[in-house]
């Protein structure tokens, strides 16, 4: 199991994690916040519409790669981490993929 975190954000739950192909994949449950501020608020909007757009894709409807423009600073802000059960600390390059009820990430190789 694991946490996923955007800075000191907890964004949710992922469990049944495994690498393949220098890729993570796992199953994710997406915290609830009591009194999300508005990042957390567009932390989820960003889940959201990640699991949309790839459900369009898959129902073979639009799905154009630069509608994820629009969350761009979440994307790309390096405040993405992934904290395994030891504690250990994993970030990530960019923002996790969404997929119904999974989730996919890269993580930044350890320096030597």
């Amino acid at each position: 199991m694991m946490e996923l975190r955007y800075g000191q954000i907890h964004i949710g739950t992922i469990t049944e994690e495994f690498l393949s192909d220098g890729t993570w994949f796992g199953r994710f449950q997406e915290a609830v916040a009591l009194d999300p501020s508005p990042l957390h608020k567009r932390l989820h909007e960003y889940i959201a519409f990640s699991v949309e757009w790839h459900e369009r894709l898959r129902s073979g409807l639009p799905a154009d790669a630069t509608e994820f423009d629009e969350f761009g600073e979440i994307i790309s802000s390096g405040d993405w981490q992934a904290i395994g059960l030891g504690g250990s600390v994993a970030r990530l390059p960019e923002a996790p993929v969404f997929i119904q009820e999974e989730v996919t990430w890269t993580t930044i190789p350890m320096a030597p």
